[in-house]
């Protein structure tokens, strides 16, 4: 009999944990849905199967056709998620053996003895909150605790209130900036616990003590990961404190790496996932070459210093920014340039420069933020917003985004 395929769209709750239970126990294929996407365009590359839409959906897309057969796959494919945030469209597709493989590698770092619980605030759309805290918790019995519905209040309120020494809590920098204000103004003190993973975003070592300190959190770690790698790449240990901001620790010990001449550090191993699906075709993957500046220390340290592609990595959220300034310029007729601007508290926040146009009226401000939130399903901070008479551009008139950052930071509003 054909496994169902459930493609979900939602937040944390009480559906997606028995959705995520059924997948790890053979009876269906998840595929995992960020607000704003509703591509079903590669369901006639996975297995055949009964197709269902669970959760939050505003209307059912409508299915493609069926074709002959499949792609013969190297296993079966249990969870899919997009890789590149709310305007990806790349599906990777990862086994139970990749995952169980990378929690495998992540674990090994810490006492498990000590960890009967895990909070989430990572939503189950990311590989984050999916594979390390609701899988992470089907695989090895320890009870998941996290607020239903979207990010908010609510979370911290919920993490606040626990009193749970075995508790591993689970987030971007984001979201333990975001409880650290929330108890300065609520004036409560969150109980001492084991141990907390950051990840999505790079942290600072101010950050990380921070979590001992006011959150009282024994021994966090950091980690660094891909949605093709199902997802830990690198780990710095708990209770390992970083030098500097960026650092991101070892290789997983079930990785092997080798730097690939022109084209950065390749890692392959058994939790790289299962395939990549990138419009109408499937790839295989046997390594994952990153897109990112990572160089190892003479301690062994690995750091991250940025990315080699043009993305903005907000609190974990990735967007690509040609894709941004294509939304704008379709749905508003402008000329843009969007910059990553480092951030304290989300790790970069989006700049935009537009271009005025003597023949036509300028869109408001209000209005680029409008479609960057119907794209996004984010909001943005409109500090960082310029308008200017040309954009831009290196000697052959491509557009500069390093002048166009310069310029947002020397002209602070």
């Amino acid at each position: 009999m054909a496994k169902p395929v459930v493609l979900w769209k939602g937040y944390h709750g009480s559906e997606i944990a028995a959705l995520a239970r059924a997948a790890w126990e053979g009876g269906i294929r998840l595929i995992c849905y960020p607000p704003g996407v509703d591509d079903v365009s590669f369901l006639p590359l996975l297995p055949p199967g009964p197709v269902s839409f669970r959760g939050q959906w505003d209307s059912v897309p409508t299915l493609p056709l069926p074709v002959e057969s499949a792609p013969s796959y190297p296993d079966e494919p249990m969870i899919g998620l997009f890789s590149s945030g709310t305007v990806g469209r790349k599906l990777v597709l990862a086994s139970k053996r990749n995952v169980e493989a990378s929690l495998d590698g992540i674990l090994s770092l810490f006492e498990t003895e000590r960890l009967g619980a895990i909070f989430c605030y990572p939503q189950p759309f990311h590989t984050f909150g999916l594979v390390l805290g609701y899988l992470h918790s089907i695989r090895h019995g320890r009870e998941l605790l996290a607020a239903p519905g979207r990010y908010g209040s609510a979370q911290h309120e919920l993490r606040n209130r626990l009193r749970r020494p075995d508790l591993m809590t689970l987030g971007t920098p984001t979201h333990f900036h975001d409880w650290r204000a929330y108890i300065r103004t609520s004036g409560t003190a969150p109980s001492a616990s084991y141990t907390a993973i950051l990840g999505g975003a790079p942290v600072a070592p101010e950050l990380w003590q921070a979590l001992r300190e006011e959150l009282h959190i024994e021994s966090p770690s950091i980690g660094y990961g891909a949605t093709e790698a199902s997802p830990g790449l690198t780990h710095l240990p708990p209770g390992q404190m970083p030098l500097e901001i960026g650092e991101i620790g070892y290789p997983l010990p079930q990785l092997s790496v080798q730097r690939v001449p022109g084209a950065g550090l390749a890692f392959s191993g058994p939790s790289v996932c299962l395939a990549v699906i990138r419009g109408e075709r499937i790839e295989f993957p046997k390594q994952i070459v990153l897109s990112d500046d990572v160089s190892e220390r003479p301690d062994g340290v690995w750091v991250y210093r940025g990315r080699l592609e043009h993305m903005l990595n907000r609190g974990g959220e990735k967007f690509p920014l040609a894709a941004l300034e294509d939304a704008l310029r379709g749905r508003l007729g402008i000329e843009t340039v969007c910059v990553a601007v480092p951030d304290h508290r989300l790790g970069e926040e989006l700049g935009i420069i537009a271009r005025t146009d003597k023949s036509a009226a300028l869109a408001s401000r209000e209005a680029v933020y409008d479609v960057l939130f119907e794209v996004c399903q984010r909001d943005f901070d409109q500090k960082w917003f310029r308008t200017v008479a040309e954009l831009p551009r290196t000697d052959n008139a491509k557009i500069d985004r390093s002048a166009a950052l310069t310029q947002l930071l020397e002209d602070k509003e």
